[in-house]
C-alpha cells in the first residue's frame, strides 16, 4: 500500500514526521524548567517563592549554575513585580549577588541581561496595566526592545484579565502567552515563569499532601481552574516540609516534556536566599524518595564506573535496565552525589 501523502502545514503522515529534523526540548535549567514552556511556580504566602524566583533570575541571566544545577545558556530577563516593590527586591538581589561572588565576567552579564519593572510605581508606563490590546501591544513592544528570553511574572493573580476559576478565562489566558510569545521573537523559545498563590490551608488534605512524594496532589491546591495547570507545560511548587525533626524546603512538580528532580534546600536568613540542605544525609533520603530502584542501582554501582559498568551492574540477581540507570544517574548528578570527568567520561560517587 502507498504511503499517504498530504501537503498540509501542521499535518504529518508517519514518513513525514519521522522525517523531520527538529530540535528535541532542552532544558534552561536542568531538572526543572525547559526552553519554550510556561511554567506555573506556586507555594503558600511567605514560603520564599519571590526570594527564590530572584535567585534563579540571576542564574538564568549571568549562565551560573543554580543550587547544582546546570544553567544552559545566559538568557535575557524581564522580572515583572506587581506586588513586593524595589525596596525589598534590592536587598534581596543584592545579598544574593554578594553571596555568589560573581565574576567581574558574570556581573557585567548580569548588568546587560536583567531588567525589574516596578508596576507599583504610578510613573511607570506599566502602572495599572491591563490584559487588553493597547497594554499587551505596549508589553510586546518593550519586551522586543529587550530582545526578552525570560519573562517573570510576580504575581499570576495580578497579572492575568478574567477570573482564574473560569476555564474559559483561563484558556483565553494561555491563548495571548501563545501570542505574546509571537509578536516576541526572542520569547517564542524563552520561558513563561508565573509565580503563584495556593488556596489557603484546608485542614486534613493540606496535612496530607507533600509536594516530594505527591507533587501532583500538592499542586491541585493551586488557586483557580484545574485548566490553570492543564494548560501550563512546567508546573513546580516551593513548600517547607518536616522531615524527621528538621524543616526543609522542597521544589518539586512536573513537567510535560521532562524531569522534574526534586531539590531539597535551605533558606540562609542572612543572605536571602536558597542553598542545597547542609545535611547531605538527609537531602540524599528525600532525594531518592519514592525511587526505590533508582536507589537500589545507584547505591549497587562502585565508588567509580562508566555508562558501560552501571549496565553490568546486577542488582538482586536482575539486570539494570538503561532507564533505571540513566534516572538513578540523573538523580544522583542533579543532587551532586556523583560527578563525572568530562575527559573520561567516568562517575565518581560523591561522600555523602
Amino acid at each position: 500500500m502507498a504511503a499517504i501523502v498530504i501537503e498540509v502545514p501542521g499535518i504529518y503522515p508517519f514518513e513525514r514526521l519521522m522525517s523531520l529534523d527538529v530540535t528535541p526540548p532542552c532544558h534552561a535549567v536542568e531538572g526543572l524548567v525547559n526552553e519554550g514552556q510556561n511554567a506555573i511556580f506556586a507555594g503558600y504566602f511567605g514560603v520564599g517563592k519571590t526570594m527564590f524566583a530572584g535567585q534563579l533570575s540571576i542564574s538564568l541571566a549571568t549562565g551560573r549554575p543554580f543550587l547544582g544545577r546546570e544553567v544552559r545558556r545566559r538568557y535575557s530577563v524581564v522580572f515583572f513585580d506587581f506586588e513586593t516593590g524595589p525596596g525589598a527586591i534590592k536587598e534581596r538581589l543584592a545579598k544574593q549577588v554578594e553571596a555568589m561572588h560573581l565574576t567581574e565576567e558574570e556581573y557585567a552579564a548580569l548588568a546587560e541581561n536583567w531588567t525589574y519593572v516596578n508596576t507599583l510605581d504610578e510613573k511607570s508606563p506599566f502602572y495599572g496595566w491591563q490584559m487588553n490590546d493597547e497594554g499587551l501591544a505596549r508589553l510586546a513592544e518593550f519586551l522586543n526592545e529587550l530582545k526578552a528570553e525570560v519573562l517573570i511574572i510576580d504575581n499570576l493573580g495580578w497579572f492575568v484579565k478574567g477570573e482564574l476559576n473560569d476555564p474559559e478565562d483561563v484558556k483565553s489566558f494561555y491563548g495571548v502567552l501563545r501570542d505574546l510569545r509571537t509578536e516576541c521573537p526572542s520569547l517564542e523559545d524563552g520561558v513563561i515563569l508565573l509565580l503563584h498563590h495556593l488556596v489557603k490551608p484546608n485542614g486534613d488534605k493540606t496535612k496530607r499532601c507533600s509536594l516530594l512524594t505527591a507533587p501532583r496532589e500538592y499542586l491541585s491546591l493551586a488557586r483557580g481552574s484545574q485548566r490553570l495547570l492543564d494548560f501550563a507545560e512546567c508546573r513546580l511548587a516551593l513548600a517547607e516540609e518536616l522531615s524527621g525533626d528538621q524543616t526543609v524546603h522542597i521544589v518539586n512538580g512536573v513537567n510535560r516534556t521532562g524531569c522534574v528532580d526534586p531539590l531539597t534546600i535551605q533558606l540562609l536568613p542572612e543572605t536571602l536566599s536558597f542553598d542545597l540542605h547542609e545535611d547531605n544525609q538527609l537531602r540524599y533520603t528525600l532525594a531518592f524518595a519514592g525511587k526505590a530502584r533508582q536507589k537500589q542501582v545507584f547505591e549497587s554501582l562502585p565508588e567509580e564506573f562508566t555508562w558501560s559498568d552501571g549496565l553490568r551492574t546486577s542488582v538482586e540477581g536482575k539486570a539494570v535496565s538503561k532507564d533505571t540507570l540513566s534516572g538513578a544517574l540523573r538523580t544522583a548528578k542533579v543532587n551532586r552525589f556523583v560527578v563525572q570527568d568530562p575527559a573520561t567520561k567516568k562517575y565518581r560517587k560523591v561522600p555523602q
